[in-house]
């Protein structure tokens, strides 16, 4: 940062390709790699060589309420006009593989209705690996499309120092 101010402050600033190729200088390597999938892409980071460096790691926080892991689709849903709407579907997420759109209007799953303020309730009858049968109505048709549900991911997490038995044990060759 230091030679970015150096050479480029002042009213025009850089580019992103001059702020690009001065990393490339200074860490003298190509980072092409990291350019692509860490600023470009929209992968999750791993943080984990960074952190190892200070004998930290992250941890999910488990309560009482996940110690049992619960069935997830991986949308997230609006209440709109009383109907259950998918507002946002994740990459990757059991939604995502079945082919859950935005806007699909959950219905049912496995032939009971799904209340638009229920949801939570109703995936709570299944275990994550379950194949559940979910009705959608899409552009007024209605389609039953096949879900695995997975296990919902940890929505919180802490950092936390590595217990030195544990690194002393991720450190042999």
């Amino acid at each position: 940062m230091r030679e970015a101010y150096r050479l480029y402050s002042g009213e025009r600033g850089f580019t992103p390709a001059e702020f690009r190729a001065l990393t490339e200088r200074v860490a003298g390597a190509d980072l092409g790699a990291f350019w692509r999938s860490a600023i470009e892409g929209t992968g999750e980071l791993d943080y984990s060589d960074a952190l190892n460096v200070f004998g930290l790691r992250f941890r999910p926080i488990v309560t009482p309420a996940t110690d049992r892991p619960r069935a997830w689709l991986g949308a997230t849903t609006r209440v709109d006009m009383g109907r259950l709407l998918i507002s946002h579907v994740r990459r990757h997420t059991p939604a995502f593989v079945a082919g859950l759109n935005v806007d699909d209007e959950l219905v049912a799953i496995d032939d009971v209705r799904v209340r638009a303020d229920r949801l939570d309730e109703r995936l709570e009858q299944y275990a994550p690996g379950n194949r559940v049968a979910v009705l959608v109505a899409r552009r007024d048709r209605m389609l039953s499309i096949d879900v695995t549900l997975a296990a919902e991911p940890a929505k919180s997490w802490r950092l936390e120092p590595v217990d030195q038995k544990e690194q002393a044990v991720d450190r042999r060759p």
